[in-house]
């Protein structure tokens, strides 16, 4: 069994390969993935594995935006040290959990649980609403942006898409209204709803709306025209591309 873990704590990273360890010598451990954006670099250049073990709180955001965006197709037993209003969301939505600290015994049977549905079973989770009640989030539907001498607000449902550009963020307008905005790619995605923004790329978060076309690209990824035109090419990856067509067909 390959197996991937999450968890940006040194020392309870190397417990949990202990305690697999001792449950099977023969598991692979792929790797140790402190953080999100780490994540998404790892998945875009390796297989999936069979099962993955993940905290929920990595060290710049949580698991759950990671998995939720790529559509992972693995099991997932979840390590957490949240409190009991977080544990009644999984049970709501059954994904297996470990309550930290962890102990062989709780590892043992989450694993075994696993292996009774199949390493590759594919548990239907609804992330989205378990993110929200995680961080008790109302997405952003105003961003006040540099005008001139001042500032204005701008809608939610005027924004065509953000983009990156040389370490700048702008918000692209449907009416082709360009701003600067003072935040980055990563802190805006948080705050945006899921139902009518993706992250694209690095470069890219694309509204609904603003989607014209897809075209398939090379190596199973896609290529996106929006209006108004981006200033560069919009390449969904091929590990992105299933969750993106999923989203716009929602």
């Amino acid at each position: 069994m390959k197996v991937l873990i999450f968890e940006d704590e040194a020392p309870a990273a190397r417990k949990i390969t202990k305690l697999l360890g001792e449950y099977d010598p023969d598991i692979i451990i792929l790797d140790v993935i402190e953080s999100v954006s780490d994540g998404f670099r790892w998945f875009e250049n390796n297989d999936l594995p069979d099962l993955i073990i993940s905290d929920i709180q990595l060290s710049d955001s949580l698991s759950f935006e990671l998995f939720n965006q790529l559509q992972i197709k693995t099991p997932i037993i979840f390590t957490t040290a949240f409190n009991e209003f977080a544990i009644e969301a999984f049970r709501h939505y059954s994904i297996d959990y470990l309550l930290k600290p962890i102990k062989i015994e709780m590892l043992s049977k989450s694993i075994d649980k696993f292996k009774d549905f199949g390493v590759r079973n594919n548990t239907s989770v609804n992330f989205d609403a378990i993110i929200n009640k995680l961080k008790g989030q109302s997405y952003r539907n105003r961003f006040l942006v540099s005008y001139r001498n001042g500032l204005i607000p701008v809608d939610a449902l005027e924004i065509a898409y953000f983009y990156s550009e040389d370490g700048v963020s702008f918000i692209m307008l449907k009416d082709r209204r360009k701003f600067i905005i003072s935040e980055s790619l990563d802190n805006l995605e948080s705050q945006l709803s899921p139902a009518n923004f993706f992250r694209a790329n690095r470069k890219f978060i694309l509204s609904a709306e603003s989607v014209v076309k897809v075209e398939p690209y090379f190596n199973q990824k896609l290529i996106v025209k929006v209006v108004p035109e981006s200033p560069s090419d919009i390449v969904i990856s091929k590990l992105k591309a299933s969750g993106f067509k999923g989203w716009l067909d929602t």
